[in-house]
């Protein structure tokens, strides 16, 4: 049989090894790496850019972002994939707040398309004009920030920041800028802020009620770079660019549906950068479009 065969030959196996030695212990499985914090990828600091608040004067909230090598964060239109950063601001009484300003993005390639985003480092601004009449004393800001913070997973970050900000009754128009890394960084993304289509000499942007048409002068060779805003109710289809004759054009079929605005106005957005590198100049379109309804 079977084992009367194996029992001898394992026998004789343990008599010629000698003293047998105790197996060693198991060795327990490997504890997973611990879940990646958002608040270590990314770290947040709200600061103005002016060292204090003159009456009717116009400055900047500005929300740097340092983010861990190899993960990004996103533009005020994610592309294909992410979501958009939302920057939620609460002012005191008599203070106007504008609209988030974003710095000119990059893209990054996405399982369903080009997304658009930052690295490393960004600086996004808010523009606030206090109101004409000030006392000496302070202001408080308070930020929420909203973002997503992405490499091959996601992270979701949901950020309460606050500043506390001199006020002057007079107005000398002497106000400081920031110094150090962070005036650095203000001054180096605040060039990077597109400007108006509008205020390139030559440059302008239309659109026929079918399709979007941006131009302006460009030298011969330069990239073009197009970020397309997909706000409610506004489709893109698939944009053309081209640069001849010391003009680049910039052409894009545009939907246009009402009915899936959510209550927003329609506005067709965007930004084109001439040129890849990140100070290269940026140039930003918004045509509002009138319906039947809002004319």
């Amino acid at each position: 049989m079977t084992r009367s065969i194996l029992f001898p030959i394992l026998l004789a196996v343990l008599v010629t090894a000698g003293p047998t030695r105790s197996a060693p212990p198991e060795t327990a499985p490997a504890e997973p790496p611990p879940p990646e914090n958002v608040d270590r990828l990314v770290k947040l600091r709200l600061v103005s850019d002016v060292d204090r608040i003159e009456p009717g004067a116009t400055f900047h909230l500005a929300v740097i972002f340092e983010i861990a090598e190899h993960w990004h964060t996103y533009w005020i239109d994610s592309g294909a994939g992410g979501a958009p950063t939302e920057l939620a601001v609460r002012a005191p009484k008599g203070f106007t707040v504008g609209k988030t300003r974003f710095p000119r993005p990059r893209a990054f390639p996405g399982p369903e398309g080009p997304e658009y985003g930052y690295e490393r480092e960004t600086v996004l601004f808010v523009p606030v004009t206090a109101p004409k009449n000030l006392d000496d004393a302070t202001a408080v800001f308070d930020v929420n920030v909203f973002f997503l913070a992405c490499r091959d997973v996601c992270l979701l970050g949901d950020r309460d920041l606050r500043v506390e900000v001199p006020t002057v009754a007079r107005r000398t128009g002497k106000t400081r800028r920031p110094t150090g890394r962070d005036g650095q960084r203000i001054e180096t993304f605040q060039r990077r802020l597109p400007r108006p289509i509008a205020r390139l000499d030559g440059g302008r942007a239309s659109f026929d009620g079918k399709h979007l048409l941006v131009t302006g002068p460009a030298k011969a060779g330069t990239k073009l770079l197009v970020f397309p805003i997909q706000s409610p109710g506004i489709e893109y289809g698939e944009i053309s660019t081209e640069v001849a004759d010391g003009r680049f054009r910039l052409r894009a079929p545009v939907t246009v549906s009402p009915q899936n605005a959510l209550g927003e106005p329609l506005v067709i957005g965007g930004v084109v950068s001439l040129g890849s590198r990140p100070d290269d100049p940026a140039y930003a379109w918004r045509i509002p479009v009138k319906t039947p309804a809002s004319k």
